[in-house]
């Protein structure tokens, strides 16, 4: 084995056991970027990228990021994210986020115009409270854990919240070739 000495000696050794991975449970957050998406059913959505701001883990996800951008580069993403579709059937969903935002900012109300035009980014830098849950990928079998419940900041800061058991999460990627068909598959 042959090492390069001139990097070794410029290289900073690395903390093999600092980073603790988030638990599941519930944290304070604030929106650190908000944008419009659509949904893979092309419904509008918003994406909120979050950052605990209270607790031991705060900052946790800003710090995971730029930990994966040393070693990652562009390839690297932020993992604490939130999506919510904002019509349909998820109208109500939506309202109950907004509704979390406005407990947890004193004086927020979004705002609508007649045409129900509304800025996302006036969501930037309020604080929301989240619980975060364990979730497995069908595909994968990794394991991460994810924002999946709003609530205002104070049921979290007085523990006033269940953490759900871990879920497998549905797989809704294309059907192999070699796939059965049943009776119930075929639409005539």
């Amino acid at each position: 084995m042959k090492i390069d000495v001139n990097a070794w000696n410029q290289t900073e050794a690395a903390d093999m056991g600092g980073f603790k991975r988030l638990p599941a449970g519930g944290y304070v957050c604030r929106v650190e970027a908000v944008r419009e998406d659509k949904s893979r059913q092309g419904n509008d959505e918003i994406v909120l990228r979050l950052d605990i701001v209270e607790g031991p883990y705060a900052g946790y996800f800003s710090r995971d990021y730029l930990h994966a951008a040393k070693r990652f580069g562009e390839q690297a993403f932020w993992k604490g994210t939130y999506t919510q579709v904002t019509v349909g059937k998820s109208l109500p969903f939506f309202k109950g986020l907004l509704e979390a935002f406005k407990a947890s900012n004193p004086g927020y109300e979004p705002y609508f115009s007649d045409t129900g035009e509304w800025d996302e980014q006036e969501l930037r830098g309020k604080l929301i409270g989240f619980i975060f849950r364990e979730e497995t990928s069908p595909t994968t079998g990794k394991t991460a854990i994810v924002a999946r419940f709003p609530k205002d900041v104070e049921a979290i800061r007085s523990g006033n919240y269940t953490v759900p058991e871990p879920v497998t999460r549905q797989y809704y990627g294309p059907i192999p070739d070699d796939a059965p068909l049943t009776d119930e598959d075929i639409p005539f």
